[in-house]
């Protein structure tokens, strides 16, 4: 049977075999980054937002097909003083349409507890797609940190897009880096 995974980050083709004539193809964007805390001023950061995840079913598949996708990258973690990256849109293009499972936003920086987390990404496509919006990272308080969002769960039952949980500012923790998104090709 038919069973890709795809979850490094960059640019992929898939070639359909022979003998398949239905597919499901599902998307999920990277998560979003997170800063550091700052122990001097017991600032912690905001949580990155989790990927969001688009899934279309094909039939019919013309032998030979080829699908074009790209696996969006974790958005990096920051110092305390600027806004931690956002995660890579993860998108596959199928005869001539676009899908896209958008990537997390960054968490905001640390200061002082305010700022907030990474709003979740935005899967779009068209009307045969299945769109779940990615779920927003939290505000850090001064005594909790702020968790990173909620990834998707695959077909696999791994979970990708996640993101980044923040640094504590008592201890100066660090940020993190958002997970990858990935590919699913079943």
């Amino acid at each position: 049977s038919l069973y890709q995974v795809f979850d490094t980050a960059g640019a992929n083709v898939f070639t359909i075999p022979s003998g398949v004539d239905t597919i499901t193809v599902t998307a999920i964007g990277a998560g979003g980054g997170s800063p550091n805390g700052r122990s001097a001023n017991g600032a912690t950061s905001n949580g990155g937002g989790g990927g969001a995840e688009v899934t279309a079913v094909f039939t019919e598949v013309p032998p030979n097909t080829q699908i074009t996708f790209t696996v969006g990258a974790g958005g990096a973690s920051s110092a305390y003083t600027t806004h931690a990256a956002n995660g890579g849109d993860t998108t596959f293009r199928y005869l001539g349409f676009g899908y896209t499972a958008g990537g997390g936003c960054g968490g905001l920086r640390a200061h002082h507890s305010a700022g907030t987390g990474g709003t979740g990404g935005v899967a779009t496509g068209p009307a045969n797609a299945t769109l779940v919006q990615g779920d927003s990272g939290h505000k850090g308080t001064s005594q909790i940190l702020g968790s990173g969002g909620v990834g998707q769960v695959a077909p696999n039952g791994q979970t990708y897009g996640y993101g980044a949980s923040a640094g504590h500012g008592a201890n100066g923790f660090s940020g993190g880096k958002g997970g990858d998104g990935a590919v699913i090709i079943s």
